[in-house]
């Protein structure tokens, strides 16, 4: 027996890792916005498994769909990085700052 019925055409698989991207991709932003680092790694996975999808649902379209959840994975890893990046730098500035004025506060004469 088939997985169709009859007269109907057999339904497409989503692309393989399509939704771990997506899913990996959004938690990226979440945690680039919250913590910096973790959202850069989570990114740099997501990206990477963004890139399988990609390359295995371009290699039989008629097979697999997903095709906007495979791009969505894409914007919304950049995002993520972007934001893991920037609060990064952030947090290096605003840390640098303090020390510095701790250190002349406790050293000046």
């Amino acid at each position: 027996m088939s997985d169709h019925t009859a007269g109907q055409p057999a339904r497409k698989r989503m692309a393989p890792k399509a939704v771990a991207a997506l899913f990996l991709a959004i938690a990226s932003c979440e945690w680039g916005l919250a913590y910096g680092v973790p959202g850069i790694v989570l990114s740099a996975v997501s990206r990477k498994l963004h890139r399988s999808a990609r390359a295995v649902f371009d290699a039989d379209p008629n097979k697999y769909r997903g095709e906007k959840i495979i791009r969505a994975a894409e914007k919304w890893s950049r995002v993520g990085l972007i934001q893991g990046i920037i609060l990064t730098i952030a947090w290096a500035l605003f840390w640098t700052a303090y020390f510095a004025l701790i250190f002349y506060i406790v050293f000046r004469r």
